[in-house]
């Protein structure tokens, strides 16, 4: 699909990893290959004022970047709004940037439309791999019709039509995960989260 997924966990696990993240990032630069940026701070890892400038780093070449608004706020601590947060880093990487607002759904902002889609009420047995499903999703719905890098080209009212659909996919995704325990086990097929738009949508 032409895509590098990478996440702000493996830098924080040692100097190797971290260097070999960079590496990584430098080769698909290289080879005009989008970068995906998942932030997934950890703070047991590493503290906010060491990992605030690693991330910054591989925001700069990352064309899709997503981070919660907690972890906006534990990170920069800047007090802003979740579509500021979005505003500020897709100036830094110049494609587009979703902040997850928990239950509440999710916020994104390529540069041209800020785009939002409320979460879904669902009984919670277990959060794990919440946001992982969520990027799965995204990412999944983007690349059913597009490359990343096909997507981010698109004429922005196309895009923005695609983004919505990719946030619902997503925020199911997220939801359908919260109902099971385990963390890649409990995440939906595509079968499931249909199914469960239709009921949705029915409702």
């Amino acid at each position: 699909c032409g895509l590098l997924h990478v996440t702000g966990i493996t830098p924080a696990l040692s100097g190797t990893c971290r260097a070999a993240v960079f590496e990584a990032i430098r080769h698909a630069e290289a080879a005009g290959v989008p970068v995906s940026l998942d932030l997934n701070f950890r703070e047991p890892l590493w503290d906010p004022d060491i990992a605030r400038p690693v991330f910054e780093e591989m925001i700069g070449p990352s064309s899709i970047f997503k981070l919660g608004y907690d972890e906006a706020e534990t990170v920069w601590g800047r007090g802003w709004s979740p579509e500021r947060y979005a505003r500020h880093f897709q100036r830094m990487n110049g494609g587009l940037v979703v902040v997850t607002l928990g239950s509440e759904g999710a916020l994104a902002f390529d540069g041209h439309s800020v785009v939002s889609h409320g979460g879904f009420r669902v009984e919670v047995a277990d959060p794990v791999g919440a946001g992982d499903a969520f990027v799965a999703g995204l990412l999944g719905s983007i690349l059913r019709s597009h490359t990343p890098a096909g997507f981010l080209g698109l004429d922005p009212a196309v895009r923005r039509s695609l983004l919505e659909e990719a946030l619902e996919v997503a925020n199911v995704c997220g939801a359908l995960t919260c109902t099971r325990r385990g963390d890649t086990t409990a995440m939906p097929t595509m079968d499931g989260v249909a199914a469960f738009l239709d009921a949705a949508h029915s409702g």
